[in-house]
């Protein structure tokens, strides 16, 4: 990214040449000294340590100078990316309550016994609203890829949920080409405290490496997960993701470069790949802060708890009164 460094002398590629020319300037006189001291020249051996420690000096201004320039620039590079991921969260919030309202009224409009040339027209404006909540969706998706290393608040959160929520959003996509199975098993047992932005941000990359590996046909994905490892302070998840096809989904030659690998790395989880003819099976595991749950002891006997479970009736939803607050009056209005 061009942070200006340009404008930096302590970022330009001849800062960092000069700076390797100092050292072997360095290391050359250091040798040359030590060689003429070994056989007793010591007048010039001298004078040549002498200019090494003046050359070391130098050195060590011109590598402080590049390092708080980098400093520098990796700040800016960082409240730049977070300055356009507040701007772009914002501006998919503010558009996306009136799209909501645009899809709402169009469906309404559709049911009341329009002309067919009404219609047409009418269906047209649905295929440009659609076209724009697709944008919409999308353009957050691209910013919830876009990883940040800065340290985030850890909350608690349900694993489930979260792996949910995201193939919810891809499959939002224009043209998804992905079959999602989840496993869905033992719901409540699986909150932890955590960061589930990572967690996102990791499953995103993945499911895009595996769309653009192949387009002709959709690609089946099954994910499951358990508890590999759980102790008082912190639970390790296991995650399994299997395609019906041989797909890198990680590369892992290149995982310097793999947003999902440096995510697991960073979070100290771990993940290994494994190939078929036609399929292909990531094993991730990654660590989470364990949730220490409080027993309650048991009040009153086995008979109260019988009578409240009878009281649980099942009520329609016309049966039911429910609250609607909202302050926008284009919202109230529908």
């Amino acid at each position: 990214k061009d942070t200006g460094a340009s404008q930096n002398d302590g970022l330009n590629p001849s800062a960092l040449r000069e700076i390797k020319t100092w050292s072997y300037a360095v290391i050359s006189g250091l040798t040359i000294g030590i060689i003429l001291m070994i056989l007793n020249i010591r007048y010039v051996s001298g004078l040549f340590l002498i200019l090494t420690a003046i050359a070391g000096l130098h050195l060590f201004k011109k590598t402080l100078s590049y390092f708080t320039s980098l400093e520098k620039a990796v700040k800016d590079t960082t409240a730049s990316d977070e300055k356009k991921n507040k701007v772009i969260t914002d501006f998919s919030h503010k558009i996306r309550e009136p799209l909501n309202n645009l899809v709402i009224i169009t469906d309404m409009l559709m049911e009341s016994g329009l002309q067919k040339k009404q219609k047409d027209l009418l269906e047209t404006f649905v295929a440009s609203t659609n076209n724009m909540v697709t944008t919409v969706n999308e353009l957050t998706m691209q910013s919830a890829g876009n990883v940040s290393f800065e340290p985030r608040k850890f909350i608690r959160f349900n694993l489930l949920s979260t792996i949910q929520n995201t193939i919810e959003l891809y499959s939002l996509k224009d043209r998804a080409n992905i079959d999602f199975i989840l496993n869905k098993q033992e719901f409540s047992d699986f909150e932890c405290i955590g960061d589930p932005i990572i967690l996102k941000q990791i499953f995103l990359e993945i499911f895009n490496n595996i769309e653009n590996h192949d387009s002709l046909r959709p690609t089946k994905v099954t994910i499951n997960f358990r508890k590999e490892k759980e102790t008082i302070n912190e639970v390790i998840i296991g995650l399994r993701i299997q395609t019906d096809k041989r797909i890198v989904m990680i590369g892992e030659k290149e995982s310097e470069y793999s947003l999902a690998a440096r995510l697991i790395s960073i979070r100290k989880g771990t993940f290994t790949q494994e190939f078929g003819d036609n399929h292909t099976i990531l094993n991730i595991t990654l660590p989470f802060t364990n949730i220490v749950r409080e027993t309650k002891p048991h009040t009153g006997s086995p008979k109260i708890g019988e009578l409240l479970q009878k009281e649980k009736v099942h009520k329609e939803l016309k049966d039911i009164k429910i609250l609607l607050v909202e302050d926008n009056l284009i919202n109230q209005k529908i």
